[in-house]
């Protein structure tokens, strides 16, 4: 797997697979498995994207694992984003993850692919890689488990042999710094929208206890309404004995009242106690 012959290097691949070498036997004294091997090896540097990503679907497609982590806890990803190479490292990366690795992995030590590039990726590669990786997702603002930005573990690098190699850091590291900015830009955004929606539901809950409280308002006053209603028709109902003239008369001393004035008059005993009717007293006036 260490060839600088691409073409060489896939035709080998495909004729032992075919022959059924096995691409999960991890090395015999290092432990190391074929991807492993693969995207670890010097000679990538002078691969095109494609010809790295076809072996590594070859390599995928023959059931070696896209996403498994090796004894140090190292999966493939994080190697693939320190090729030296952009277009390899770009074609290694878009491969693992159509494979079905994750970009936005995270270490036992709370490293992301962001802090692997900032510690240990190839200058030459290193913008193009954290570009990719920003727009796939990954979180510039993630801390590793000793709080530290891959932005500060880049600064914390030490100085680049070359003007050029200095400069490619440089653009690498504004990268990150600008990512941040737009993160926190978003984040400042996104609580902004937050209390505006807050404000909003707050404006809603007045409107709608306002219209309760209208409604129970005019709830009151139908219900005044109704009593007056049945006062007026309690005024207006007729005498108990004839029915047939408004009820206007009480008896005393009972007090029971339910009778016109004829009828009334023409009663010695109260139809409902039975008490001697003592005198009348008039309700309502005609």
């Amino acid at each position: 797997m260490d060839n600088t012959h691409a073409d060489a290097c896939l035709v080998a691949l495909k004729l032992l697979v075919r022959a059924g070498a096995s691409v999960t036997a991890a090395h015999h004294r290092t432990g190391v498995l074929p991807l492993e091997q693969f995207l670890r090896s010097r000679s990538l540097q002078f691969w095109r994207g494609c010809e790295v990503a076809a072996v590594v679907d070859t390599l995928v497609a023959a059931g070696a694992s896209a996403t498994a982590a090796n004894e140090g806890r190292w999966r493939p990803l994080d190697y693939a984003v320190l090729i030296p190479s952009k277009a390899a490292a770009q074609g290694t990366v878009e491969a693992l993850v159509a494979a079905g690795a994750d970009v936005r992995q995270v270490s036992s030590r709370g490293k992301t692919l962001l802090h692997r590039v900032a510690e240990c990726g190839s200058a030459q590669s290193m913008a193009a890689v954290i570009k990719m990786l920003l727009a796939a997702g990954c979180d510039p603002l993630a801390v590793d488990s000793k709080g530290q930005l891959a932005a500060q573990l880049l600064q914390q690098r030490p100085p680049s042999g070359s003007d050029s190699e200095a400069a490619a850091v440089s653009r690498a590291a504004q990268l990150l710094l600008d990512a941040m900015a737009a993160h926190a830009a978003a984040a400042q955004a996104a609580v902004a929208a937050q209390r505006a929606q807050q404000a909003e539901l707050e404006a809603q809950l007045a409107t709608q206890r306002a219209q309760l409280a209208a409604q129970q308002a005019q709830l009151a006053a139908q219900q005044a309404q109704l009593v007056a209603q049945q006062e007026q028709q309690e005024e207006q109902s007729l005498c108990m004995i004839c029915t047939a003239r408004p009820r206007t008369m009480g008896l005393m001393p009972c007090c029971h009242w339910g009778y016109c004035s004829d009828c009334a008059d023409r009663l010695q005993k109260c139809p409902v106690c039975s008490r001697l009717v003592e005198s009348k007293a008039r309700i309502y006036a005609l």
